[in-house]
């Protein structure tokens, strides 16, 4: 380690700049979060996990702020239009995972309250549409729902809050190994 050190100050101008190139380029690549796929959808036979998402949920799981006005979010989102730079990619075809939701599901796995007034959030999530963002979201579809983000998210914000769900643990086993 000695002899490249030495190296790169008797070549200060052009030594210094290949030493900074190379950094960069290793911090891009080490630094590029594992792409994740989901198929988000409410009809979905055999699903690995099924969520109630409402705005007006009774005793929910999970209270989620989510909109553009969020002050103090934990995480931030947007969307890109090139699926190589996403964190999350939201798909029809194969997926890592499939999650079924509604409104009114039948014995969920989990119940989310969502919505940009929710007094006392569990998480909050800020919903970005131009700028620097935390993460960002890929999508087949045109239009992108709320309850579709956040529950493209459910893995990230499980794992924020300490992997406290059971369902969501056993749902995204495969994931949270890689």
């Amino acid at each position: 380690m000695k002899h490249l050190v030495i190296l790169f100050m008797n070549d200060r101008p052009d030594g210094m700049k290949r030493f900074t190139l190379v950094i960069l380029l290793l911090l891009q690549f080490s630094l590029r979060g594992q792409i994740y796929t989901v198929n988000v959808d409410k009809d979905i036979w055999s699903p690995d996990a099924r969520i109630q998402i409402a705005k007006d949920v009774f005793y929910p799981d999970l209270k989620i702020l989510f909109g553009t006005s969020v002050l103090y979010p934990n995480i931030s989102v947007g969307l890109t239009d090139s699926r190589y730079n996403a964190d999350f990619i939201i798909t029809n075809s194969y997926s890592d995972v499939n999650i079924q939701y509604d409104e009114d599901t039948w014995s969920p796995d989990l119940s989310i309250m969502y919505g940009e007034d929710i007094l006392y959030p569990d998480f909050s999530v800020r919903w970005v549409k131009s700028g620097t963002v935390n993460y960002l979201i890929y999508a087949d579809e045109d239009f992108l729902t709320p309850q579709k983000i956040i529950c493209a998210l459910l893995p990230l914000i499980n794992a924020e809050m300490d992997f406290q769900f059971d369902a969501l643990n056993e749902a995204f086993d495969q994931i949270y190994r890689d």
